[in-house]
């Protein structure tokens, strides 16, 4: 039997868990050279581990695999947040996105940069980051005159179908189940 103050031997291989929180806490150097979405899945992985850990789950195979499948999900899951921060419905959403006027380096942005022309280069350069109203529904409508709600529906059907497969192949010896509920779950979300 184990407990808090003796724990089983999977934890004390775990002890990664236990350093990590003191260099996100100490590490200045460590974290301020890390990109943001690092610190994320940084702080993702040690949930599912310690999860996984406390569920009597202690084998690298069983870990490495959840990685595997849980951090594209977690991509897949971004992604359709920062679409439906602009394309969502704030009425289901619950909120009014605001990426474009906070200068976020959103996943539409990117595929705005990555598709543009010079002139539509220039048009994003002059109206990102920026508050007024105007300039926002500029940004927008080059997003829409680049087609980034199909390229994002595209991206979506692709997205879930490797998902799929990485369940397929990497899920066992885990219960399928776990993940194909969490992928369905996020599968054509609306917010």
């Amino acid at each position: 039997m184990t407990s808090w103050i003796h724990p089983s031997p999977a934890v004390d291989r775990s002890a990664g868990i236990r350093r990590v929180p003191i260099r996100l806490r100490l590490g200045r150097p460590w974290t301020s050279s890390q990109p943001p979405r690092a610190m994320w899945i940084l702080a993702d992985s040690l949930k599912r581990a310690a999860a996984m850990y406390m569920a009597g789950i202690d084998g690298e195979k069983e870990h490495a695999n959840a990685k595997k499948i849980l951090l594209e999900m977690g991509e897949f899951f971004q992604i359709q947040h920062d679409y439906l921060d602009l394309f969502g419905d704030p009425s289901v959403t619950g909120k009014v996105g605001t990426d474009i006027q906070d200068n976020k380096c959103s996943w539409l942005v990117v595929q705005c940069l990555q598709r543009a022309t010079p002139v539509q280069y220039q048009i994003l350069k002059e109206n990102y980051g920026q508050k007024e109203a105007e300039k926002v529904a500029r940004v927008k409508a080059l997003y829409e005159e680049l087609d980034l709600q199909a390229v994002f529906l595209q991206y979506e059907e692709d997205s879930y179908s490797h998902i799929m497969a990485l369940i397929e192949q990497y899920a066992a010896p885990l219960p399928p189940a776990i993940f194909l509920g969490l992928a369905r779950t996020i599968y054509k979300r609306k917010k």
